[in-house]
């Protein structure tokens, strides 16, 4: 071997051996025993941090949201579409098609070792498509886990950029407490740009570099305040008249922007007629914002944030203004556009995603297929449980749950005593009842004329309750 002079020859032989063990290790789940079909369709999804019901074009909302619109206008869209009041129990839900209830959370619960919101003997969807030989790819807000031990890679995914916590300053990307929270892999990371901009950014380099089929889950941190702006979003709302709103709408229309973009990318790549995107938001919108103790009192309050109108209430809350969200579903070459008025959840991804990637269905999945739903080939009884802790519970916050039972809604209130400390409550809980066809603002209360619906759904209530903290002891226990 003719050695070069000062090791030149050396240094070269061995950063090439560097690259080829970082591409076989970044590349290692590609040549693993997975069986790969490229023509097995990709899936995306896109879910929004705080985005209300009245936040998006085509549901008549005021902010300027032009790339969802005309997503929308060739989708399939569910008008009773619900999710949790929390975040973290809807993201547990999109992540394992099982209801939060089962996993003992009412808002941010982590119940399970080394705080994880999962338990690791529910598998995610991310682990069951990549046993089909899926590439998988997180971006954004994670908010499932404490650390890197529960973290996407460990989860199913093989590539993840974003934040493990529940909020972020979109540009510095420390968390309300102060904590640097960006990592990609599991490494804690610096980067410069709006958090949306960055997720964007990660989405298109590591299209580029991802085996087909993909799945992509995609989670904004946007709207969700802080609210900060890039230039020009915002100004693109100027005719909104209240300062606050036209702030948190320029957030809205940035993610639209690169919602846009990201179309505009999976068009380049040739992915888009063969992909599936499901666009979501993780709970209703938030009324306003004010904490002077978080990130150390550099953001001023906000008296007015999202919209839900014309339903009641806000995120937290079990009325229709905490958990009905806007959902879209393109369904790639099936070219379906239409809006149905079938009752939908988060539940349902699980299902759906399987059926059309050929995955297989967890245990304890009890989502329906879409599509089915969206045909009436797939009939179901509309029997559906929330449970909250929440400071939206009318006369000073407490425990709430809500059950819906065909048309009928009934929402059951702890209420606490709100000059007294949280663990204090009044002696009786506050019921309501609800017919959703008819009035999907709940502004009519039917308690005290059909008092009979009252007792039943109530004792239904207790039944699912029981039954979702039955399995949760059983998960609980097989964790230890």
């Amino acid at each position: 071997m003719v050695r070069a002079k000062n090791g030149t020859f050396e240094i070269f032989f061995m950063a090439l051996v560097a690259i080829y063990f970082l591409c076989i290790t970044e590349k290692a789940y590609s040549d693993s025993s997975r069986t790969v079909d490229k023509n097995r369709p990709n899936i995306m999804i896109i879910l929004f941090d705080d985005l209300g019901y009245n936040d998006v074009g085509y549901k008549g909302s005021e902010i300027k949201t032009p790339n969802i619109d005309a997503l929308a206008s060739q989708s399939l869209i569910f008008r009773q579409f619900y999710v949790f009041s929390w975040c973290s129990a809807t993201r547990a839900a999109t992540e394992t098609g099982v209801h939060p209830a089962m996993l003992g959370m009412r808002s941010l619960e982590h119940n399970f070792s080394d705080g994880s919101a999962l338990p690791a003997t529910i598998p995610t969807i991310a682990e069951k498509l990549a046993a089909v030989g899926y590439s998988n790819i997180f971006l954004g807000k994670w908010h499932l886990s404490r650390n890197f031990s529960s973290g996407p890679l460990r989860r199913g995914y093989h590539r993840a950029f974003g934040f493990l916590s529940g909020q972020i300053d979109h540009f510095l990307h420390d968390d309300h407490h102060g904590r640097q929270v960006l990592f990609e892999g599991e490494s804690f990371v610096d980067s410069e740009g709006h958090m949306t901009d960055l997720i964007y950014k990660k989405a298109e380099e590591k299209i580029f570099g991802t085996d087909r089929p993909f799945f992509m889950n995609i989670s904004f941190s946007a709207p969700h305040y802080p609210i900060q702006n890039v230039d020009g979003f915002e100004e693109m709302n100027n005719h909104i008249d209240n300062d606050d709103r036209r702030a948190y709408a320029g957030m809205v229309t940035h993610a639209d922007y690169v919602i846009g973009k990201l179309i505009d990318l999976l068009d380049r790549t040739g992915d888009l007629e063969n992909t599936y995107i499901f666009l979501l938001s993780d709970n209703g919108a938030q009324k306003d914002w004010s904490n002077p103790k978080f990130y150390s009192g550099r953001f001023a309050g906000r008296e007015v944030l999202g919209s839900n109108q014309p339903l009641r209430s806000f995120k937290t809350s079990v009325y229709e203004g905490g958990i009905r969200v806007p959902f879209l579903l393109y369904a790639g070459t099936k070219k379906i556009a239409k809006e149905v008025d079938e009752f939908a959840t988060v539940l349902d991804l699980a299902p759906t995603i399987a059926n059309l990637t050929g995955a297989e269905k967890a245990e304890y999945i009890e989502g329906l297929d879409l599509f089915g739903v969206a045909a009436g080939s797939d009939e179901r009884e509309i029997n559906f449980y929330w449970q909250t802790r929440s400071h939206s519970v009318p006369h000073g916050g407490g425990r709430q749950e809500a059950i819906r039972l065909g048309d009928f809604k009934l929402v059951r209130s702890q209420r606490r005593f709100a000059w007294l400390p949280y663990r204090v409550t009044w002696p009786w809980d506050n019921y309501e009842l609800f017919n959703i066809a008819d009035d999907m603002a709940e502004e009519f209360d039917l308690s005290d004329e059909r008092p009979d619906l009252v007792d039943a759904l109530s004792r239904r209530m207790d039944e699912i309750r029981s039954r979702y903290q039955t399995r949760y002891m059983e998960l609980d226990a097989r964790e230890k």
